[in-house]
């Protein structure tokens, strides 16, 4: 989660994306268990093979992050899940009987294989937190970390704890939150592209600089990055109308290049300005046939491994970034080291993405996936370089992002979201759609995908549902584009998605389960009829 403090001292937990069905009562096991808590903040009891959720889980992670917070680190970290419990159990001391977590079907191997060695190690406790958190505040914090689930604090327990009782600091949360609005706007000042993507934002969404407005965090950050693929679509716009009249300028009569010519052209193309460069030609071992075969191997492996939409984006976008820049880095992309290349950018966005889930995304689980064709050593020299030469990415909203923030917009049935994230993700096969914008990609396979339940919608075994407009005007609103732009690059995206369902792609398989509806035998019908023959 991601725990934000304002001014006032207040406390704000966001970002639950592993959340997950818990159980309130022993006797009510959920349907259907998958363990999604990041491992430093995941308590004992589901390490040892507990299979349901209690609230418990969630006052352990809240002692996790104070714990953090005090120690500029984690409190509980280890290379893979049992390395995780040994430093729990060094800290808090291991369990005996009767204690509950030794009913746990996973305690008994581990106290065989770690009991003496956590003997002998001396129980760290948390002394340490003194100095920070005080008698009470250490105290607060035993009571949420506790080992016993059912003894462990609850959220309203920890708020009636004598520690919030003492008086709050709010002088030094002042000063410690404030920022000097002064040296903030003279960096802006320095930065032209901020300036301008602030401006576009403003022109293009004036109500969210009015003080009544009424909009959330969610919908200025969608907006923002919105105002922001616009103002880089412009970019683009002005270098294609540039480099095509010095192309016709210098080509049009004499139809013929000199190398000179192409010298000097290609050097526009890629100097380090212009914006989505082009990158294949001048790949001498890469083609588009192999970048398509590389990705659709990316999709199988996303989802082996069950990470969240945004890292398989993050990872693609990664590798294009990458071979874009190459020439400028003096690097080779190698078709022998394509899929290292590949396995890199899936670890970088995966970090990026905060994407582990219950996961353990280590450099030998990549290498494994690759039959061994690569070790660990080159993998991690990969993604040294990756992250140096891309100068450390930061996240940002992909197309999965703005096609989950368009499915609660526009109010999209499980049905037509299933059907557009089965478009969105298989155009990510296409090279072409790489100079597109991620928001004009989602919106893109909003459209699409509403036009094919519009014609087809009635051929999908279910209960009837009403065919969702093409572009509402929720979502005209929302991105500031009419629905002729939208079309434009929707059709474009049917001329080279519809293909798909002649050949052999792993999305189609992937969305013909149950789980997505089945939505590929209304994209691809065709490939449906041929498998039943």
């Amino acid at each position: 989660a991601t725990v934000l403090l304002n001014a006032s001292g207040r406390v704000i937990v966001s970002g639950f994306c592993s959340a997950a069905r818990y159980s309130e009562h022993e006797g009510d096991p959920t349907s259907t268990f998958m363990c999604l808590t990041t491992s430093p903040v995941r308590p004992p009891e589901l390490f040892l093979g507990l299979d349901r959720y209690y609230l418990s889980a969630d006052t352990w992670a809240v002692g996790c992050i104070i714990g953090h917070i005090c120690m500029n680190d984690y409190m509980f970290f280890g290379s893979g899940d049992t390395y995780v419990l040994v430093e729990i159990f060094a800290r808090l001391g291991i369990p005996v009987e009767p204690h509950p977590l030794t009913k746990l079907p996973g305690f008994a191997a581990f106290r065989s294989k770690w009991r003496d060695w956590l003997r002998r190690r001396k129980q760290l406790g948390l002394a340490e937190f003194l100095p920070q958190l005080g008698t009470k505040g250490v105290s607060l914090l035993s009571g949420l970390l506790s080992l016993d689930p059912s003894l462990r604090f609850s959220a309203r327990r920890a708020l009636q704890d004598d520690y919030f009782a003492m008086p709050l600091p709010t002088d030094d949360i002042q000063d410690a939150v404030s920022l000097d609005r002064t040296q903030l706007e003279s960096q802006r000042a320095d930065d032209e592209f901020f300036n301008w993507d602030m401006l576009e934002w403003a022109q293009m969404y004036p109500d969210a600089l009015c003080r009544d407005s009424e909009w959330d965090a969610e919908t200025c950050t969608a907006r923002t990055y919105q105002a922001r693929d616009r103002a880089v679509e412009k970019d683009v716009l002005a270098w294609r109308v540039t480099a095509t009249a010095a192309i016709r300028r210098f080509l049009g009569v004499r139809g013929w290049v000199s190398p000179l010519l192409k010298e000097l052209i290609w050097s526009f193309i890629c100097c380090p300005g212009t914006p989505r460069v082009h990158y294949m030609i001048a790949m001498p071992e890469i083609n588009q046939k192999m970048r398509s075969i590389l990705v659709d191997w990316l999709i199988s492996l996303h989802f082996d491994l069950c990470l969240c939409p945004a890292t398989l984006f993050h990872a693609v976008n990664l590798i294009d970034q990458l071979c874009r820049q190459a020439p400028q880095v003096n690097f080779v992309v190698q078709r022998k080291r394509y899929q290292l290349l590949a396995i890199a950018a899936m670890l970088v966005a995966s970090k990026i993405e905060f994407a582990h889930h219950d996961v353990e995304l280590t450099l030998e689980k990549l290498v494994y996936y690759t039959a061994d064709t690569y070790t660990t050593a080159e993998l991690f020299e990969m993604e040294v370089k990756m992250v140096t030469w891309l100068h450390s990415p930061s996240p940002g909203w992909m197309p999965s992002d703005f096609l989950l923030r368009y499915r609660k917009v526009a109010k999209m049935s499980q049905r037509h979201g299933c059907m557009a994230e089965c478009i969105l993700e298989c155009s990510l096969v296409v090279y072409e759609f790489s100079a597109h914008s991620p928001s004009l990609l989602a919106a893109s396979a909003y459209c699409l995908s509403a036009k094919i339940l519009q014609q087809r919608g009635h051929l999908f075994e279910g209960p009837p549902e009403e065919p969702p407009p093409l572009w509402p005007d929720a979502l005209v609103l929302e991105t500031g584009r009419e629905q002729c732009d939208v079309e434009r690059c929707a059709k474009k995206m049917w001329e080279y998605v519809h293909p798909f369902g002649y050949g052999p792609l792993y999305g189609q398989s992937k969305f013909s389960r149950k789980h997505y509806r089945q939505v590929a035998k209304l994209v691809w019908p065709l490939a449906s009829e041929g498998e039943q023959a």
